[in-house]
């Protein structure tokens, strides 16, 4: 046996096996900055504008209705994106606040007004985000029994949400 014979070279194989298991191949990108928004893709994830608003959702999601709405599979979830023409933010913020009735504030700021509310059907989640004069909102919807497959996109999708780019950049396809 070459382990009592050569205790060193099958000590230097060894450890050149275990260097190579080891050794990380390059991974592919998991996150794509899109260029004019400070945003980031995932892997996996379609980035969509209406309205002079983005967002982005899983592959798997697909566009309803002229892009009014994006529908997870199995009608699991579904986000609909739109603008808000000549709000001023703090009007908005301080009326959403008055409508909706005993909402979770996830975020109350300066750039963002996030809001959940859970009726026992499903929960919805409002996220509105300033765009100059306008506002950038949207409507997440998810059933209570489908929750578990939706739980973990959620804050991606909703960080997602915000102003397009008026002029895109001349290398972003």
């Amino acid at each position: 046996m070459i382990v009592h014979r050569f205790p060193i070279l099958a000590a230097t194989l060894l450890a050149i096996a275990a260097a190579q298991l080891t050794a990380q191949r390059p991974e592919r990108q998991q996150e794509l900055l899109v260029p004019g928004t400070g945003a980031t893709v995932k892997a996996g994830w379609r980035l969509f504008v209406r309205d002079e608003c983005r967002f982005a959702v899983p592959v798997s999601w697909v566009a309803a209705a002229g892009l009014q709405v994006v529908l997870a599979p199995e009608g699991a979830a579904s986000l609909s994106v739109s603008t808000l023409r000549s709000v001023p933010w703090s009007l908005h913020k301080a009326r959403t606040l008055a409508w909706l009735v005993h909402p979770e504030v996830r975020e109350d700021s300066t750039r963002r007004l996030w809001l959940e509310m859970d009726d026992g059907f499903r929960t919805t989640h409002y996220v509105s985000i300033p765009n100059g004069s306008d506002v950038c909102s949207g409507v997440l919807e998810i059933l209570t029994t489908s929750a578990h497959s939706v739980t973990a996109m959620i804050d991606t999708i909703a960080h997602s949400i915000g102003p397009a780019p008026v002029k895109w950049p001349p290398d972003f396809q």
